[in-house]
């Protein structure tokens, strides 16, 4: 079945790329298992390739020049690629609902390759059923969790985002403004903090790359995949588990939350409890 024909919803996937990247520039066509697999966007679009149909798809990239060979390729896959604001991606997500109306929007991010579409599909029902203006899954691993929003609430938070953040995230407002209906869809996974499948820098294509090529010789995908790798070799998670995710919390006591945990990771025991007690006073 269609995610497109399900409930008769128009449903919308936008995928942000850009070439630019502070740690890993050009990552979201570098090729998966290096040096000589499939590009990292190309992994995307043929998993929702499974399920959507071609003019659900929408890369959404940056107008600026280096992100021309993103718009080759797409083109080369026939698939709609968007040029907007570099740094004001929001924009970007309000252009194309105002072009196409969807009914819901995914949003999805060039450098988050694994999808479970079985999950996926499962969370998908639940938002429409739980009629949410924005939802988002828990406990997959990091890279792996899904974000869907109803595209009248997207126009809508517009009128709430007011920093260079909101509009680079695109979905803070929805997330923090009481005026949206959020709901939180909880998977039977606590993997979140533990796993670390997203692409931001070499140790992450190690690691991509290997569950990749795993991938191609046992035909696994998802979270399938995930417990194999997870049973069969455990140590494999270990290449980027040392890693810290960049910032992207929009208010400040998730902020100070994220850093207590980095503290108490790198064993700075005494500031992460003087966090804590600042932040429970």
């Amino acid at each position: 079945m269609e995610v497109g024909q399900l409930d008769n919803k128009k449903i919308g996937c936008i995928i942000q790329a850009r070439m630019s990247s502070t740690r890993l520039p050009g990552k979201v066509l570098l090729p998966i298992p290096f040096p000589d697999g499939k590009p990292l966007l190309g992994l995307i679009l043929d998993n929702l390739a499974d399920v959507f149909k071609e003019e659900q798809i929408i890369v959404a990239s940056s107008s600026d020049k280096e992100n021309d060979v993103i718009q080759e390729y797409c083109e080369k896959r026939n698939i709609k690629c968007y040029r907007g604001s570099e740094h004001n991606v929001l924009s970007r997500f309000v252009a194309l609902q105002n072009e196409f109306n969807f009914e819901h929007i995914f949003r999805f991010t060039a450098d988050n390759p694994i999808i479970d579409i079985k999950i996926l599909l499962e969370f998908l029902k639940w938002h429409i059923k739980e009629s949410n203006d924005y939802s988002t899954s828990m406990g997959l691993p990091l890279g792996m969790n899904f974000e869907v929003f109803k595209g009248v609430a997207l126009l809508e938070s517009v009128k709430h985002a007011d920093s260079d953040f909101d509009k680079e995230h695109v979905t803070p407002a929805l997330k923090r403004e009481n005026c949206f209906k959020k709901g939180y869809f909880k998977t039977e996974f606590d993997y979140t903090s533990k796993i670390r499948l997203t692409v931001d820098t070499v140790e992450d294509i190690l690691l991509i790359s290997t569950y990749r090529k795993l991938s191609l010789i046992t035909n696994l995908s998802g979270m399938n995949l995930v417990n194999y790798t997870l049973s069969s070799y455990p140590w494999l998670n270990e290449i980027n588990k040392q890693l810290i995710q960049k910032n992207s919390c929009s208010e400040e006591k998730d902020e100070i939350q994220n850093a207590i945990s980095i503290l108490r990771q790198l064993e700075y025991n005494k500031s992460a409890f003087y966090l804590s007690e600042k932040l429970s006073s």
